[in-house]
């Protein structure tokens, strides 16, 4: 891997480092949500989940399309929803170790 490689890499996982932008993800695997549809499910305003959205559109992980007045969102590269399995099969690698760990405390 090249440093701009790896520097083009760091920019798709920085766009899905915070929570929100992970359930906002995860909702538009099923399909295409509205803005304010995913700032309910992740709890959040709907001017924040905008600008989470950008982040996302920017990183080429979700598109935007304007019906009218309102924007809607869907998965840019599905292949993005592997990341977050890999991700969380590390969680439950680790969650084992630990268990492990633990068990000969």
């Amino acid at each position: 891997m090249t440093r701009e490689h790896a520097k083009a890499v760091a920019a798709v996982l920085k766009a899905l480092s915070h929570p929100s932008r992970l359930l906002a993800v995860e909702a538009l695997a099923v399909g295409v949500k509205r803005s304010v549809d995913l700032a309910t499910l992740a709890n959040v305003g709907q001017s924040t989940m905008s600008r989470h959205m950008s982040m996302l559109v920017r990183a080429g992980i979700v598109q935007e399309q304007r019906e009218g007045q309102r924007v809607v969102y869907g998965l840019g590269k599905a292949s993005i929803l592997k990341c977050l399995e890999c991700a969380t099969c590390v969680l439950k690698a680790d969650a084992l170790r630990m268990t492990k760990a633990l068990r000969g405390v």
